[in-house]
């Protein structure tokens, strides 16, 4: 449970899983979050040695940043923008 306090107004949020994370985000796996979380792309926190959960906000401040930035989403390692594009 995160709890932040901002101006007197305490805001309570749940941690969710990767795995809940990725199926709210439309994902087929965790993977491409778990990359994400370890390029620092998506903000997570580790309980134990294998749990890694994020935060709805989180996921969605992640998600809002894909749209703005496409250079890590569906392009392979090393293809040059033309490539991209035709």
């Amino acid at each position: 449970m995160v709890v932040t306090e901002t101006r007197s107004v305490v805001v309570v949020e749940e941690y969710i899983t990767l795995s809940e994370a990725a199926h709210r985000a439309g994902y087929l796996s965790t993977s491409a979050l778990r990359m994400a979380a370890a390029d620092k792309r998506l903000k997570t926190v580790r309980f134990g040695p294998r749990a890694i959960v994020t935060t709805p906000s989180w996921l969605d401040e992640y998600l809002a940043n894909l749209r703005f930035n496409t250079q890590f989403r569906g392009r392979p390692k090393g293809a040059s923008d033309a490539a991209a594009d035709a």
